[in-house]
């Protein structure tokens, strides 16, 4: 709408009337002579001149240039609002990127946890949870593990203890047949009890190192097992502690990108706000601009008329400088002939005077009877042209 109502100005310039005006006039000032007719007629005929010199700001061109000095400011205010429209959407393309590389750690944290690729927060936190869940029981595990362990390792103290004891018993008995041995000699069946209770207590010592090696192996596979649950349990131990710090990075991020989140629902209802007043504005623009272009054509049929009635006023004009020429060729040809008349009673004879004088006079009242028609006539044309000055004047 501002590219034709700016379309449209340059198009009146040749109808701004200045050229036409400056003919009417040079024309009624080389048609209309003051010094040949009458003060009054003179007086009658060059207002309509001064009402022809009026500027054109009577026909509205000053509205119409306040009306595009308005246009081009709103269009002003319109880019600039397009302009800081832009900078929004460039900040949600920021954000969007922001969000694309949240989820890009995601799916890397995914990947340590050994999830889905499309895996969301929840799932996340609930393999952490899981994972937290297996780490209490290997821990419940590791600690009962420890109990059997040091349960074992007391029963394994108690046994060599028993079978240090039972080898000192040994040591003991064996000393004692040798001294019985070296100092009297025994009988058989002393020899025989004392060789059964040896043999007894030999059979009780390997009874006691097989239990000995039993609990001894049982020991070293129990340590085997509670070190593989040891390290899967510092292993455990770190991938929860990895767990939960992406867990509270994760919290921290979708705090933050809520927080952005809000942040960019508020800028986009602002934004929907000046959208939705810069469309009011537009739209009460194009409703302006469509009374500018009817009010410009309106205006253009105007000066079309002004144009037809200034070529109607020179038609006139040249028809009543038609009339005041034969006017003044009229009061040429009296002025003419009176001074024949006066030549003629200079060279009158004096016998004559009387009659001659008398139809002189005669003859010079039917001059000033026809000088006067002629005025009257004059004065009729004078006052039609007032007439049809105040006519064009009220059109």
């Amino acid at each position: 709408m501002n590219q034709q109502s700016a379309r449209k100005l340059p198009s009146l310039a040749p109808l701004s009337l200045p050229s036409p005006k400056q003919k009417t006039t040079s024309r009624m000032s080389n048609a209309i002579k003051p010094a040949k007719i009458q003060t009054s007629q003179s007086l009658c005929v060059e207002p309509f001149a001064d009402q022809q010199l009026e500027s054109s700001s009577d026909l509205g061109f000053d509205k119409i240039d306040d009306k595009q000095i308005l246009l081009n400011q709103l269009n002003t205010e319109f880019q600039t609002s397009l302009i800081k429209l832009h900078n929004k959407q460039s900040t949600i393309d920021n954000l969007k990127m922001e969000n694309t590389q949240t989820k890009q750690q995601i799916k890397n944290i995914n990947k340590i946890l050994k999830l889905p690729e499309n895996s969301d927060l929840q799932q996340i936190l609930v393999q952490v949870e899981s994972i937290l869940v297996q780490l209490s029981q290997s821990q419940s595990k590791f600690n009962k593990v420890s109990e059997d362990l040091s349960q074992l390792t007391q029963i394994h103290r108690e046994l060599h203890d028993k079978s240090d004891m039972y080898q000192d018993e040994s040591q003991k008995l064996s000393m004692q047949i040798k001294v019985m041995q070296s100092a009297t000699p025994l009988s058989f069946q002393e020899r025989d009890t004392l060789q059964q209770q040896l043999q007894q207590v030999e059979s009780e010592n390997s009874s006691l190192k097989l239990q000995l090696e039993t609990y001894q192996q049982s020991v070293s596979i129990k340590s085997k097992s509670t070190n593989e649950l040891a390290e899967q349990l510092a292993s455990l131990t770190i991938k929860a502690k990895e767990a939960l710090l992406q867990n509270s990075l994760l919290k921290q991020q979708h705090a933050e990108q809520q927080k952005q989140t809000l942040t960019l629902q508020n800028q986009l209802t602002q934004l929907e706000q000046r959208c939705q007043g810069l469309q009011q504005i537009n739209s009460e623009q194009q409703v302006r601009n469509t009374s500018l272009v009817q009010q410009l054509q309106h205006d253009e049929v105007n000066v079309a008329q002004l144009e037809q009635q200034l070529i109607k006023s020179d038609q006139i004009n040249i028809q009543k400088q038609q009339i005041i020429d034969s006017a003044q060729n009229s009061l040429q040809q009296v002025t003419d002939e009176l001074s024949s008349t006066k030549s003629a009673l200079n060279t009158m004879q004096i016998q004559h005077a009387e009659s001659t004088v008398r139809t002189q006079i005669q003859i010079t009242r039917e001059i000033f009877e026809r000088v006067q028609r002629i005025e009257n006539g004059a004065e009729f044309l004078v006052e039609e042209f007032q007439k049809l000055n105040d006519q064009f004047l009220r059109e």
